[in-house]
């Protein structure tokens, strides 16, 4: 939520943040904010990143949304928007509460929006950092940097009754891998987890190009059309992580927009989505698909004569099977 806004322009990094009091009492791992300590939004970020620091991540929910049950309304309304349906947040810093649950799943969905920002793995990929014009070290509680080659984050997490928590990212030959490892016994353990799910991931899958954006990947039917079967690209690369050898498996299915597009078409008119369907017949990535050229509308003859002719295949056994 930070991030986000600091992308959109609505607060900087270099804003400053007087640390209120209920902030400065702030328990669990913290840097020790003081009452009316002010701070910038990027000390604040770096605390939270590395040290994972309560207070700091109060302070911060304070200066998005006034209020820290503000705050925790944002979040759960952003964790609706990302599908996260097994969370649910009452509190910005994490701290045990009977209605404050998340699942790895959700996790995962949460990890996947935040390293999408440069400047959070910057600071997770961090051993020792500093904030206070330099005068206070910031140390990572997370080991798994130093020890995974690739490693670059991204979050621990620990209390008493949720264990020893991680999400842990890296990047080899350019694919990036997110493991979450939840309730631990300890340090060592996490760590530990983390490093066989990753080593799995890489060892067991591949990241496969499937389509190019820009490139055609089949047509989409539009019955009122001159020419029916429209040419459609792909919008965006589609990329996807399947088990190794087994990109032959995988098949693109072509899927239009419900209800079924009408002519005319524009070029570059969004159709429907091209889909990667996987050896057991499950989706496994997706992008939008787009008119490769115009389509005009046909004239009311042919509409007429398709009209019948459909009528005719429906009411003589020519309909498609469902």
């Amino acid at each position: 939520l930070v991030m986000e806004r600091v992308d959109a322009g609505q607060i900087s990094l270099d804003d400053e943040v007087t640390v209120s009091r209920a902030a400065s009492l702030m328990g669990g791992s913290q840097v020790y904010l003081k009452e009316k300590e002010v701070s910038t939004v990027r000390d604040l970020m770096a605390a939270t990143a590395i040290r994972s620091a309560n207070d700091a991540s109060y302070a911060l929910a304070e200066l998005v949304a006034g209020t820290d049950y503000d705050f925790v309304g944002l979040m759960n309304a952003r964790a609706r928007e990302l599908g996260m349906t097994g969370t649910h947040f009452t509190n910005p810093e994490g701290l045990d509460d009977p209605n404050h649950y998340t699942t790895a799943r959700d996790i995962l969905t949460m990890s996947r929006e935040l390293v999408r920002h440069p400047k959070v793995l910057e600071w997770t990929s961090t051993w020792i950092g500093s904030m206070r014009a330099g005068s206070y070290d910031l140390f990572n509680t997370n080991r798994l940097i130093r020890d995974y080659p690739g490693a670059d984050g991204l979050k621990t997490g620990h209390t008493d009754k949720a264990g020893y928590c991680l999400t842990g990212t890296a990047v080899r030959n350019g694919v990036r891998l997110i493991a979450v490892v939840m309730g631990t016994t300890g340090e060592l353990a996490r760590i530990t987890e983390t490093a066989k799910l990753l080593d799995y991931g890489f060892r067991s899958f591949e990241k496969v190009h499937f389509a190019e954006a820009g490139s055609e990947v089949g047509s989409v039917a539009v019955p009122s059309a001159a020419v029916i079967d429209v040419p459609v690209r792909a919008e965006r690369n589609l990329v996807a992580m399947v088990p190794r050898g087994a990109a032959n498996q995988v098949r693109l299915e072509v899927r239009p927009v419900n209800p079924a597009p009408a002519a005319p078409v524009s070029e570059g008119q969004q159709l429907g989505t091209v889909v990667a369907v996987g050896p057991n017949g499950e989706d496994i990535a997706a992008v939008p698909v787009a008119a490769s050229n115009g389509a005009r509308r046909a004239n009311v003859f042919v509409r007429a004569f398709r009209a019948i002719a459909s009528f005719f295949r429906g009411l003589f056994g020519g309909g498609k099977a469902k």
